[in-house]
């Protein structure tokens, strides 16, 4: 009886994985989340979905010089969430979560524009987390040194946003740059 159960455990979590890739596949081919319902999502896909999107366009804004009107845009994005009519606790907990994230996007293009950051290799983007959508479809995350896959682990229902601080930033920093450093030992000891 354990042995099925295991067994019936792996496949919800390998269908609830795929699941959550799916809806972040559906939830990028949307260009913008203001075109569809973001509500009809949960939130860590929502929440996935665009900071891919924000990876993107900093990266265009880097290239082509133009942060000042991508911070145009994260504001508006920020002012649409505002002003979204809610119906339920849930819808609450989404729209305060893309509203953090809109913060936190304003803190980092300031520190971009601040620095005169003109190259996607400077040091003051590539600290960021960056999450991108790779070509084999994959979504991957990536900040200073280090690259992890992202697992679409499932996080709840109501997975709230933390606020972002350049403490908890120095924090990922560091826990990811550790995870790379172990991930190449383990490497060299299976040799």
């Amino acid at each position: 009886m354990t042995v099925h159960f295991q067994v019936w455990l792996k496949n919800l979590e390998s269908e609830m994985r795929s699941s959550l890739h799916n809806m972040t596949l559906k939830c990028i081919v949307t260009r913008s989340l203001q075109e569809q319902d973001p509500f009809t999502l949960p939130t860590q896909i929502l929440c996935l979905a665009q900071n891919i999107r924000f990876t993107e366009q900093t990266e265009k804004a880097i290239i082509t010089k133009d942060l000042h009107k991508l911070k145009a845009n994260i504001e508006n994005e920020n002012s649409y969430y505002c002003s979204t009519e809610i119906e339920d606790e849930s819808e609450r907990y989404k729209r305060q979560a893309l509203i953090l994230q809109c913060a936190h996007y304003l803190c980092v293009i300031r520190t971009l524009i601040d620095n005169n950051v003109v190259s996607t290799s400077d040091w003051h983007w590539q600290k960021q987390l960056r999450f991108y959508f790779t070509s084999n479809k994959e979504v991957t995350a990536k900040m200073g040194l280090a690259t992890i896959s992202y697992s679409y682990e499932y996080l709840g229902v109501n997975t709230g946003q933390f606020v972002r601080t350049e403490l908890a930033d120095e924090c990922f920093l560091i826990l990811t740059q550790l995870t790379k450093v172990l991930h190449s030992e383990l490497n060299l000891l299976r040799r």
